[in-house]
């Protein structure tokens, strides 16, 4: 029977496999090709303050988790591993936290590890985790605030207030999910004190976030309307035009689909968690179930349901499942790790789509061959943020342009070719 922290250890070395076995795979696209190339523009430009995809200012987004991904550029250079590495790693962190948050709560190792097991052996959370995502790094925020603040001191909420407001500076609110939710149960218990922390803790992570949007409202006040306008007011009219319209009861026919099988113990372990409330420390629970219910409940509300939200769900399902299902941890989660890893290994099957399986080797060839290549305003943007990750060519028209196949191919593959443009003519300018 393994006791005290080397539960800590046995929850990183089961994360491994689930979260890092599988992040070499070529090749980026969608978002993640988009937020890598926004890492590796800053490195190339040394603008840290603006996100651009080289041909266009990026205002979705505040810069900061473009920042981690271009520190990993640093550290392991600019490719698919590094762009991925911080989302795997954090997504280990998280099931580490959770282990230590359940064990607060319980103060029982052996359920508290089942609960950071069922978290990482979990699809979706594997997937999320090991594409370029920022959800792992808001919920290591959420849940390190929850451990940390739990028992508030002014030190306590300098401490956390930085690197919270260094989670405002990559997504906004979501990283104070977990600080309002204990501001909320200390107003309720009347604990004066406590609560005077959480709030001093909130206005020092909302100075960072502040000071740069008055220094983004002097040089770019398009930001203003596109990150607080259109990605969060409209997010929840509907009218963002990104992701898709979906019903009320998305995330739970998420939480069937994608939790399996774990969804069968969750609804064993909600009675058994509600009849020994009595014996679980309440300072940490109800603020743990604060926050699920702050993040669950809007979530109904939003207009556009993007599945990788359901990670946020996932570790207080996982925690609530862990009473449900009573084995012997280390003869279960270290089989199916050992499995998932040696399956990894050798199975020649990618985890993510190469959406650029085409597109890679024609681009190579024919940048071997010409000199003077472009990307055609017909190539999609997100294949067009991919392109420009992995080559310095013009996103403008050239003289060849990599193009979907058409007239005028000079090479072929697949769907695309390199195709030649006519000859400059006084009037092209206005065809374009």
């Amino acid at each position: 029977m393994l006791k005290g922290n080397r539960y800590i250890l046995l929850t990183a070395l089961i994360s491994i496999p689930f979260f890092f076995s599988r992040l070499y795979e070529p090749s980026l696209s969608g978002d993640a090709a988009k937020y890598a190339l926004i890492a590796k523009n800053m490195l190339k430009t040394g603008d840290f303050l603006v996100p651009s995809l080289g041909y266009e200012l990026y205002f979705k987004k505040p810069p900061a988790f473009f920042w981690i991904i271009a520190l990993s550029f640093k550290v392991f250079g600019v490719n698919e591993f590094a762009a991925r590495f911080p989302s795997a790693l954090f997504a280990l962190l998280d099931s580490i936290l959770l282990f230590l948050l359940s064990r607060r709560i319980t103060k029982d190792e052996r359920l508290s590890f089942i609960a950071a097991a069922v978290f990482t052996a979990n699809f979706e959370v594997i997937r999320i985790s090991t594409v370029v995502r920022m959800e792992s790094f808001i919920v290591f925020l959420n849940l390190l605030t929850l451990i940390v603040m739990a028992k508030p001191s002014l030190k306590r909420g300098i401490a956390i207030g930085i690197p919270l407001g260094l989670g405002i500076m990559a997504k906004g609110p979501f990283p104070l999910i977990s600080l309002i939710s204990l501001t909320i149960y200390f107003s309720v218990k009347r604990s004066w004190k406590p609560l005077l922390y959480s709030l001093i803790c909130l206005l020092i992570s909302l100075i960072p976030f502040t000071l740069y949007t008055l220094y983004m409202a002097g040089h770019h006040r398009e930001f203003l309307n596109e990150f607080f306008i259109n990605q969060i007011a409209e997010r929840f009219t509907g009218r963002l035009k990104e992701g898709t319209v979906r019903s009320a009861f998305f995330y739970e026919r998420i939480i069937l689909k994608h939790f399996w099988p774990w969804n069968l113990f969750l609804l064993l372990g909600a009675p058994r968690i509600f009849r020994e409330r009595i014996k679980l420390n309440g300072e940490l629970l109800y603020p743990f179930l604060t926050a699920f219910l702050l993040t669950f409940i809007p979530l109904h509300f939003v207009g556009l349901k993007f599945t990788r939200y359901s990670y946020y769900l996932y570790p207080f399902l996982s925690f609530v499942s862990a009473f449900g299902l009573r084995v012997k941890p280390e003869k279960v989660f270290i089989p199916i790790a050992t499995a998932y890893a040696l399956v990894s290994l050798m199975c020649p099957c990618s985890f993510h789509r190469d959406k650029m399986k085409e597109l890679r080797p024609l681009i190579e060839v024919a940048l071997s061959n010409y000199k003077d290549i472009g990307i055609s305003r017909r190539i999609d943007k997100d294949t067009k943020n991919a392109i420009l990750f992995y080559f310095d060519v013009d996103w403008n028209e050239r003289r060849f342009n990599v193009d979907r196949a058409g007239g005028n191919c000079v090479i072929k593959g697949g769907r695309f070719c390199i195709s030649r443009l006519q000859e400059a003519h006084p009037l092209n300018h206005l065809l374009r």
